[in-house]
């Protein structure tokens, strides 16, 4: 089984433009460090674009138009 980590997405056309990430993390139980995978209580979606990171929605991160996709095996079934 595998979980989603990470959403690249492209602004602007195939010889340019910006790129932006959306990155998921978990807080560990014991604070705030953004670490590995975690039950959705726990879990975060960050934005990412040059020197600016705010935290984003689930749902944002789903409504990408993603240019790349990255995932993490999280199982082996």
């Amino acid at each position: 089984m595998y979980c989603l980590v990470s959403v690249v997405e492209h602004f602007g056309r195939s010889g340019s433009g910006h790129y932006t990430v959306y990155r998921r993390a978990k807080a560990k139980n014991d604070g705030d460090d953004p670490v590995g995978i975690a039950e959705p209580a726990l879990v975060r979606w960050f934005c990412i674009s040059d020197s600016q990171v705010h935290s984003v929605s689930e749902e944002e991160v789903l409504a990408a138009e993603a240019s790349v996709l990255f995932y993490e095996r999280i199982s082996e079934d």
